[in-house]
């Protein structure tokens, strides 16, 4: 054993003058434009070794790629704002290391932190901050009133009404009385034709106008013709013309947006109208 030793030093003692001293580390700027995470290792390789701050000055540069739209990951990004705002915590920077640790909360709420691989200060401040930012979007919520949801307002009863009744309810009354009478008329002439027909729908004998079977036979088919249908599908139509111009000055209305409450919940934005 001791000649082993004596052999170690005298190879010591007599090393070539001119031997190469180990190449020192590579600068961040060398590593600065490799994939995401291969910075992300060599700046934890950095920061095990001591070396913190090219370790800080690493994790920064990743910090910046990610503000740019960078996307390695949440894997990666959690571990990058992790580590980053460790090593400010160790460099009394607590603001930097709370700004690193709510940037990562904001956009992941249920990341975690290893009690076994960071120190307990900076899982500490790590759930602080989770709690803080919990709040804030708890605050976010009760501020900014939920939308109620978008309902099919039904058509009001009187739409379907006839006689020109939907047109008065909203206030046309030019358009309600020309609806009114003109399906008054017709629907007059329909029913006046089939009391009609039923009246002279009799045998020749003892018609009570004296009209012969044939003659009969005729007449009705004209007043059918010329008279019955004709005013039964006016009154019909007339019908779906108020209705469908109803509807149309329903879904002219503009929609009005207010505050109010929604069932049970905190006030909300609602709109009212046609929708």
């Amino acid at each position: 054993m001791l000649i082993v030793v004596l052999y170690c030093l005298s190879s010591v003692a007599y090393a070539e003058p001119g031997s190469k001293s180990p190449p020192d580390p590579p600068t961040p700027v060398a590593v600065a434009d490799l994939e995401f995470t291969a910075v992300l290792a060599y700046a934890k390789q950095q920061y095990f070794q001591g070396r913190l701050d090219v370790s800080l000055t690493l994790l920064e540069m990743l910090d910046n790629r990610l503000d740019l739209g960078e996307d390695p990951g949440e894997a990666a990004r959690a571990e990058t704002l992790i580590y980053l705002g460790e090593l400010r915590l160790q460099r009394s920077d607590p603001q930097g290391a709370r700004d690193a640790f709510r940037s990562l909360l904001r956009r992941t709420p249920d990341a975690s932190i290893s009690a076994y691989h960071h120190p307990a200060d900076v899982v500490n401040v790590f759930e602080l901050v989770r709690n803080e930012v919990q709040r804030e979007r708890e605050r976010s919520s009760l501020d900014e009133p939920p939308l109620s949801r978008t309902r099919s307002r039904r058509l009001p009863a009187h739409t379907f009404a006839p006689l020109g009744i939907p047109q008065f309810a909203q206030r046309h009354p030019v358009r309600g009385l020309g609806f009114g009478v003109l399906q008054a008329a017709a629907g007059a002439a329909s029913i006046g034709s089939m009391l009609h027909l039923d009246a002279v729908s009799v045998e020749e004998e003892g018609h009570p106008r004296g009209w012969t079977s044939e003659f009969r036979d005729r007449r009705i088919q004209q007043i059918r013709h010329q008279l019955q249908w004709p005013s039964t599908f006016a009154f019909y139509g007339l019908w779906a013309w108020s209705i469908g111009d109803a509807m149309a000055f329903h879904r002219k209305q503009p929609i009005r947006v207010g505050v109010g409450r929604i069932g049970r919940t905190a006030p909300g934005v609602v709109l009212s109208g046609p929708l």
